[in-house]
């Protein structure tokens, strides 16, 4: 994820992008945010999102827009025969 996020930076343009920024993003994670969703997560309380499901189902969608479009365009070049 760290190299991830430095190859990022290099094309977002954001100043916060760089190695000592985001070791504070992590520490701040583990220190004040992680001990929430662990306390929610003991009483049933978290909901957890599948992110490559989210993926997915945009894909899908994407292609099936491609799909509609290039039949209305199929039609409307045919539609004269």
């Amino acid at each position: 994820m760290t190299k991830r996020i430095l190859e990022r930076s290099k094309i977002s343009g954001r100043t916060d992008d760089n190695l000592e920024s985001l070791m504070k993003r992590f520490k701040t994670f583990e220190v004040d945010t992680k001990p929430i969703i662990q306390y929610y997560a003991s009483q049933n309380k978290v909901f957890t999102v599948d992110y490559c499901y989210i993926m997915l189902i945009r894909f899908r969608s994407m292609l099936i827009n491609l799909s509609v479009r290039s039949l209305r365009r199929w039609i409307k070049k045919y539609k004269q025969f």
